[in-house]
């Protein structure tokens, strides 16, 4: 029997395809996102830097929708790896100029960057999935309208609407026995800023559920070019989600809504990037739907877990600085919610999408 066992054939391991490069950008991502948390002290890497990063993803955005209109003409037909720089430098401007705006109009010009601006830059990404994902920039998805018009919609409604969320919704004034309250810049919204922007950013982990998805049930349920109904339909089944994801994980199991947006929705939104951004959504396409987007969804909860663990190991063993846990200041967990989705991702986003995996795409074809 020993004999026959022996004999048997090796059992091989499955290595889905693009697993090298997608290992490979994800440890230069980490490099790059860790060396700038090292070498910049807080509070500067946690306002400062925190904003204008934040301030520069709605330009990723415009851009990836550039990119896909192949505008601006002179910029797409350069070759990686000076295309990918020029969009990179782009994204920045743009950043700059968005995070001025904001700075002086909604933030009151005042030194060093309050919660209030900070919160409102994140407003403003979700403005900016929510119309660039669920409505597909609708109605101005058509061949005929100019890229530079669907940049500047973009453009405004990360702004417009996303201000009048911010003023409707964010209330700062837990704040006020400490020195980071300013009563000129806090909306005096509903609900305490800490809850509105948990159960923003819960839509936007929604949102990217169902891209793992490919939008089912919504894509069987309404047609490709009833593009109005797929957005309404997927808009109230993003809304629906998120009231019910949030009401267990704050009212039923009474989590704190800082440590839920952590733990939560950021590590879960940072993990889905593994399957969309570095696998490029080619990982496990051989399985159907809903079950693709079922074990999609699996990957990127392990994998967000596991990404969140290696920045708190960062903190805790590389850095070694002092950051207070939870209630009141929540340090170390906003550190590592920046260090996520503020620094990390837009690196990642460059790389993978406005450099094309330049160039670690060139090294891996080469082994």
């Amino acid at each position: 029997m020993s004999r026959d066992i022996a004999q048997q054939a090796p059992v091989k391991l499955i290595v889905p395809k693009g697993t090298a490069l997608a290992a490979s950008t994800l440890l230069l991502v980490l490099i790059i996102a860790m060396g700038l948390m090292y070498s910049v002290a807080e509070p500067f890497l946690g306002t400062w830097v925190a904003f204008f990063c934040i301030s520069c993803v709605p330009s990723q955005v415009l851009i990836g929708v550039w990119i896909q209109q192949q505008y601006p003409g002179p910029v797409y037909r350069l070759a990686q790896p000076w295309r990918g720089f020029a969009y990179i430098m782009l994204s920045l401007i743009l950043g700059a100029v968005f995070a001025a705006l904001t700075f002086y109009l909604v933030g009151g010009g005042i030194s060093l960057p309050r919660p209030p601006l900070i919160h409102f830059a994140i407003v403003s990404v979700v403005v900016t999935f929510w119309f660039a994902i669920v409505w597909n920039l609708w109605p101005l998805n058509k061949p005929n309208v100019h890229p530079l018009w669907k940049a500047l919609i973009l453009y405004g409604a990360a702004y417009l609407i996303g201000y009048m969320l911010f003023g409707s919704l964010f209330n700062f004034e837990f704040l006020k026995a400490t020195p980071l309250y300013e009563a000129s810049i806090d909306p005096g919204g509903w609900f305490n800023a800490w809850y509105s922007v948990s159960f923003l950013v819960t839509t936007v982990a929604m949102i990217f559920t169902l891209v793992l998805l490919d939008f089912w049930p919504v894509s069987v349920m309404v047609r490709a070019d009833q593009a109005f109904g797929r957005a309404v339909l997927s808009s109230l089944l993003v809304i629906s989600l998120s009231v019910a994801v949030y009401y267990i994980a704050i009212v039923e199991l009474k989590w704190d809504p800082v440590l839920y947006l952590v733990h939560g929705p950021v590590t879960y939104i940072f993990g889905v990037f593994v399957p969309l951004s570095l696998y490029q959504g080619n990982l496990l396409t051989g399985i159907a739907q809903p079950y693709r987007g079922l074990a999609l969804i699996g990957v990127s909860l392990v994998s967000g877990y596991a990404l969140n663990r290696i920045y708190f190991l960062f903190a805790d063993q590389i850095l070694m600085i002092e950051m207070a846990s939870g209630a009141p200041s929540y340090q170390l967990e906003l550190w590592a919610a920046n260090a996520m989705l503020a620094f990390s991702f837009p690196v990642l986003v460059a790389i993978t999408d406005h450099l094309e995996f330049w160039p670690m795409k060139a090294k891996c074809s080469q082994t």
